[in-house]
């Protein structure tokens, strides 16, 4: 039996989308609270202005700007959307962050550390400096040579004069950047100092502390020392003030070399005429070519040196005129005037020497007494002040001038050694030398010594050897601080038996 049909449903009435309307549901706004205006629509407005935080990371750009493609819509990713003007904003921020590699975020705005910092500092000092100077060369370079131009047209007597400089106050600028001394300005002492001193004094906060007196704030000016800048003298005004360090006496004439070529710089002879004081001690004269461009010694030589100085003073001096000598000694002036001053002050003590010690052997006699007067003393042990009166007696014993200039050039001084087995041509003899020599700084610098001529009997008889340590024994006495005088007493009384030979 066939079943029967059921009836068809009716269908349902379209929807208005299906028939192209507009949904209402869907198109109408909410009412009631979601219709109300918002009390912070102002703030939010406001808040449109404000700036994002710089530590906020920028948005996301695609790489591809373009319309994506089918493949890359279909894939899991989805492209992050970049707003218009961030883009710009991005690109930016990206092109200025630095790469320095240490790890701190480029918003911070932590310049980064530079390990050759100072030096770029300094070398942009430099170069500021250089191009300083170059400009100041160039701008003298020109005013140099506008300056020979008007000279050249001036000797010419030409009519057409030259322009004047047109920068006279980059002239002036230059002229007293470099010639000028830097203005120094003290700071100001500051006014509240005092004030926070005072705050942070605790007891003066206490009522039994004492008032403290008024500050008065002024400025101390330090008065400018009298020796402070140099003084202007002339030359003959200036040699007095020079001779106070010098035992010479200096005279000078100055005349310029004849050129046989004017390309040539121009040479400045200078002879200097040395005399010692008082006279006829010592002498020499010196003579000094001078380069006027340059300022440099062209030439040294001292054509006349007292005839006792040239043993020992020669060969130094020679030295220091020598072209091919060292760098520091080769024409120096200063070093040959002040070993000249050395020698004379050391050979007019040996000099003195010398006299006081002819005078007492010219008498043997008169020698062995005051050897053993000498002996005496020490063995007696009396008292060091009296000592120091017999070497004062012995400085004061001034021979002449004469005797003086009769020792300056001396070396060695015979001394006879009485001995009554023998007439007196044959006694033994003592030298005495005293050598004067310089080092390298022009100090001069003495070598006294003794040799003894003995008779070989005299060797047979000294069985402890103390004859061959003479000369040893005499410079220890010498190192000791003894004088040279006593020195030789004592020898000369070894020698001549007293107290046992």
């Amino acid at each position: 039996m066939p079943e029967p049909e059921e009836p068809e449903e009716p269908e349902l009435p379209p929807t208005p989308t299906q028939k192209g309307l507009e949904d209402p549901i869907v198109t109408t706004p909410p009412t009631g609270i979601h219709n109300t205006p918002s009390k912070r629509s102002g703030r939010r407005r406001s808040d449109r202005g404000m700036k994002s935080s710089p530590l906020k990371q920028p948005h996301m750009r695609p790489s591809d700007t373009g319309a994506p493609s089918k493949k890359k819509r279909q894939g899991k990713a989805a492209v992050p959307f970049v707003f218009e003007g961030e883009e710009d904003a991005a690109a930016e921020e990206e092109a200025a962050r630095p790469d320095d590699g240490t790890g701190t975020h480029f918003a911070r705005r932590v310049p980064p550390f530079d390990p050759f910092g100072e030096q770029r500092t300094q070398r942009d000092k430099l170069q500021a400096e250089i191009a300083q100077l170059q400009a100041d060369l160039e701008l003298a370079t020109a005013e140099n040579e506008r300056e020979r131009v008007r000279v050249q047209q001036s000797v010419r007597r030409s009519s057409k004069q030259p322009q004047s400089s047109s920068n006279q106050e980059e002239l002036l600028d230059m002229l007293r950047r470099h010639l000028l001394p830097a203005e120094q300005t003290a700071p100001a002492p500051d006014a509240s100092q005092p004030l926070f001193d005072l705050a942070m004094d605790p007891t003066s906060w206490f009522t039994l502390a004492s008032p403290a007196l008024p500050l008065t704030l002024t400025a101390e000016s330090e008065s400018t020392p009298v020796s402070h800048h140099p003084i202007q003298m002339t030359a003959a005004e200036e040699l007095p003030h020079l001779q106070i360090f010098t035992p010479f006496s200096i005279s000078q004439t100055t005349s310029i070399l004849p050129r046989e070529d004017p390309s040539l710089p121009l040479l400045r002879q200078h002879t200097i005429n040395v005399s010692s004081s008082p006279p006829g001690l010592f002498g020499a004269r010196i003579e000094l070519v001078a380069n006027t461009s340059t300022l440099r010694v062209d030439s040294l030589s001292v054509p006349a040196l007292d005839p006792s100085a040239v043993p020992e003073l020669g060969p130094w001096i020679a030295t220091l005129c020598d072209r091919a000598a060292n760098t520091a000694t080769e024409r120096n002036v200063t070093l040959l005037t002040w070993s000249m001053a050395e020698w004379h002050r050391i050979a007019l003590q040996r000099a003195h020497f010398w006299a006081l010690l002819a005078a007492e052997t010219s008498d043997p006699q008169t020698l062995l007494e005051s050897a053993r007067e000498l002996r005496q003393r020490r063995r007696k042990k009396r008292r060091r002040d009296d000592e120091d009166e017999d070497l004062e007696g012995d400085a004061l014993k001034r021979p002449s001038r004469t005797d003086l200039i009769a020792h300056m050039g001396r070396t060695s001084f015979d001394i006879p050694i009485p001995d009554d087995s023998v007439d007196e041509a044959h006694w033994p003899r003592l030298r005495v030398s005293w050598k004067i020599h310089f080092d390298w700084t022009g100090e001069g610098q003495s070598t006294v010594g003794v040799l003894a001529g003995l008779p070989g009997k005299w060797h047979n008889a000294d069985d402890s050897k103390a004859l061959n340590g003479l000369h040893k024994v005499f410079g220890d006495m010498v190192r000791k601080e003894e004088t040279p005088m006593n020195a030789v007493r004592t020898v000369v009384a070894l020698l001549a038996g007293d107290g046992g030979r």
